[in-house]
């Protein structure tokens, strides 16, 4: 899969809905004439709503190259101020405010574009939206080829896992064959398989691991190893199997929620330097909104 996803912090008032843009009429400003991205969305941080961030989903990595190469780049970042970003370790990495700290190699405009590289093909970054719990682990990693084996054993560290008092919120097991009755109705491979989970995967490409080191870490010269990487995980909370919105806001207030949380990312192998969470509501553009009538069908109508 070669998707990317680029989160770009920037300071939103709260009575603001979309960034003005200097240039286009468009509520994607001057992303409106830029290609290769397949989906936009805006956050805003539950806790500090000014606290914004534009995300988008491209394409491909060359595809993020070539924008950020673009006029349209520029005029992007022009409309998005940085200057009152508020965040801490891991998550301070995605603000431009951190730029003195990374290697003098990665540039002011891609510091303000990392890299998500998605877990695999399945299609759910494209549902990242509503209100989501984004946690960021730091987990030891120098290269080499083990990296998907990492990858596959974070994930199985958080099977099954839901915060306390959530367990209700577990999808149900998959059918099995001992459940379905003796000349029953065969009903399809797609019963047997594991239900959604409600979680979506992101990693760091390996190129900008600089960008998350913490802070009074060095910077290593190793460009492909510097011996951390950055895991991110988004629950979401769509309704899915009961997880709404007001069971995230009760969940976000419960402290044995969180011991939850602490013990399960205690049993992650490799083990977890550091880790942090943040709670978002992310909206899709509403370029990206179906309309509720087809134009087809409006013409129908008329």
């Amino acid at each position: 899969m070669n998707r990317r996803a680029t989160w770009t912090r920037f300071y939103l008032p709260k009575w603001q809905g979309w960034p003005k843009w200097s240039t286009g009429s468009s509520v994607l400003g001057p992303l409106a004439e830029v290609t290769g991205y397949d989906k936009v969305w805006l956050g805003r941080q539950v806790d500090d709503p000014e606290q914004a961030a534009i995300i988008i989903l491209w394409a491909s990595a060359e595809a993020l190259r070539n924008f950020q190469g673009s006029p349209a780049c520029a005029e992007f970042l022009k409309d998005l101020p940085d200057s009152d970003i508020v965040s801490g370790g891991l998550f301070q990495r995605l603000s431009l405010n951190d730029a003195e700290s990374m290697d003098t190699t990665v540039s002011p405009t891609v510091s303000r574009f990392p890299s998500l590289h998605w877990h695999y093909s399945d299609r759910k970054e494209l549902e990242v939206e509503g209100r989501v719990t984004l946690t960021a682990f730091l987990v030891p990693y120098t290269g080499g080829p083990d990296l998907e084996q990492i990858r596959f054993s974070i994930v199985k560290a958080f099977k099954g896992f839901v915060p306390a008092d959530c367990e209700d919120l577990r999808p149900p097991p998959p059918l099995s064959r001992d459940s379905i009755p003796f000349g029953g109705q065969w009903p399809g491979l797609v019963a047997f398989l594991p239900k959604p989970d409600g979680l979506v995967w992101a990693w760091t490409d390996t190129g900008d691991n600089e960008q998350w080191q913490l802070p009074g870490q060095p910077v290593p010269a190793n460009e492909n190893g510097s011996g951390q990487m950055v895991v991110c995980q988004f629950r979401l909370w769509n309704g899915l199997y009961g997880a709404t919105r007001q069971r995230e806001e009760a969940s976000a207030k419960n402290p044995l929620a969180k011991e939850s949380w602490e013990t399960v990312v205690s049993n992650v192998i490799p083990p977890v330097t550091a880790w942090e969470q943040e709670r978002w509501d992310i909206q899709v553009a509403p370029s990206y909104l179906r309309p509720l009538i087809d134009e087809e069908d409006e013409d129908e109508a008329l």
